[in-house]
């Protein structure tokens, strides 16, 4: 599952992270952050916390536990040893000419926003990860142009924002389910080649131009 774009308050990332922290059992499951250097750092800084704080957690039930099972602080310090958020991955930005392939390397792609965030804007990542043929998985709000993107495509699934749960239920969705994935991944690529290909551009700007230009001069694809 991969995230590359701008590490920024308005992205949530720490959603992913708190949703990667519960994915850890899940050997096979990798979370990648692709974002600036300094970003990066701070993520890491968070994921540790996130961790410790969720390790200081269990191990108080654990102690608490105790009482009725002898070894339960054994189990504990075993636990702490083998239990390490080692499901996430964080790269510093690629060269551009490798984002093709580095998207076409996850099995899906990640879109963030925090719930505050209502862009009218349609955020540059969506058309990329759609031509890569991948499904997105967007932690969006419902009522954004993100949203409406991914669900217009059909290439993807949109969950509520700032919900770490939310994410972990939707990728084990995708995880357990490879046909959907499949089948995700072929929306996504049809949707982009119909509407983001650069004759689809060309055509939408000859439209454009047509719209504002006087009658009688109406433009022709072999003019531009």
């Amino acid at each position: 599952v991969m995230y590359s774009g701008n590490i920024a308050r308005t992205q949530g990332i720490e959603t992913v992270i708190n949703a990667a922290v519960r994915l850890r059992g899940v050997e096979d499951i990798a979370i990648v952050i692709v974002g600036e250097e300094k970003a990066l750092e701070q993520l890491q800084r968070y994921e540790e916390k996130t961790l410790e704080e969720l390790l200081r957690y269990e191990e108080k039930a654990l102690e608490e536990l105790q009482l009725e099972e002898g070894k339960a602080l054994e189990k504990l310090r075993l636990y702490k040893d083998t239990c390490k958020a080692t499901n996430v991955i964080l790269l510093p930005f690629q060269p551009r000419e490798k984002l093709p392939e580095m998207l076409a390397a996850a099995d899906v792609g990640l879109v963030v926003q925090k719930s505050a965030v209502i862009s009218f804007n349609m955020p540059s990542k969506i058309p990329v990860l759609l031509s890569s043929g991948r499904p997105i998985l967007g932690s969006v709000p419902a009522n954004g142009t993100a949203a409406r993107a991914i669900q217009k495509s059909g290439g993807g699934i949109v969950v509520p924002p700032e919900d770490a749960g939310e994410l972990v239920a939707a990728i084990l969705d995708l995880y357990h389910n490879r046909e959907k994935v499949k089948m995700l991944g072929e929306k996504s690529r049809q949707y982009a080649l119909a509407n983001y290909s650069r004759e689809q551009a060309l055509d939408r700007y000859q439209e454009l131009f047509n719209d504002v230009m006087p009658l009688g001069g109406e433009l022709t694809t072999q003019d531009s």
